[in-house]
């Protein structure tokens, strides 16, 4: 598997978000607030290596429509802070023509639904990670990442799908010989060092 196997979004990217239209009233705070994850994550996806770059003018009205409807939403809560640092983190990642700095705010995000039970969005936001900042991430975000993957598919007794995530952050732990990586993937799995050992 590659850093890119499963993190090519089929169908309408992020539309998972949509889904609380169907859930919820359509004035709710998570009707717009799922409009504006969706509106924040395709912005993101403007950066991404498998894409043409956007004009100039293309990128500023996005920017501009995103930046306008996430402020909208400032007194939603901590959702809302998020999705406004990360249209704050990709237009500095435009700017400097570095997504790396991107990292902390998606994987914020993505905790946050992943403590709300929003465990496909959570997947939504680690894939698209995953996907955009490819290898221009550093590998322990990328490591990071899909541990994360892994960690909500076990939420949703996704068990195969789960040890193919943690089997990918585990490869790139190696390639770089990061040992506290390493061991964190193990603990993911539920394996320790002396279970190994174990097994000679």
């Amino acid at each position: 598997m590659t850093r890119a196997a499963e993190a090519r979004p089929t169908g309408l990217p992020h539309a998972v978000f949509l889904q609380r239209v169907a859930d919820e009233p359509a004035t709710s705070p998570e009707v717009r607030l799922g409009q504006g994850a969706f509106l924040a994550l395709r912005f993101f996806d403007l950066l991404s290596p498998d894409r043409e770059p956007p004009a100039p003018d293309v990128f500023r009205y996005q920017w501009a429509a995103t930046e306008r409807y996430c402020s909208e939403l400032a007194g939603e809560g901590t959702e809302a802070a998020h999705l406004a640092g990360i249209v704050r983190a990709t237009s500095e990642a435009h700017r400097s023509d570095d997504v790396r700095g991107l990292a902390p705010a998606l994987l914020a995000y993505a905790l946050y639904l992943e403590q709300d039970a929003h465990f496909d969005e959570a997947e939504d936001v680690l894939l698209t990670l995953i996907r955009v900042g490819g290898t221009r991430l550093a590998a322990s975000d990328a490591t990071a990442a899909w541990m994360r993957v892994g960690r909500v598919r076990r939420l949703q007794t996704d068990f195969d799908r789960a040890d193919s995530a943690y089997a990918e952050a585990g490869r790139i732990a190696v390639a770089t010989g990061d040992f506290d990586q390493i061991e964190c993937v193990l603990q993911g799995m539920g394996i320790s060092q002396i279970d190994l050992y174990d097994d000679r």
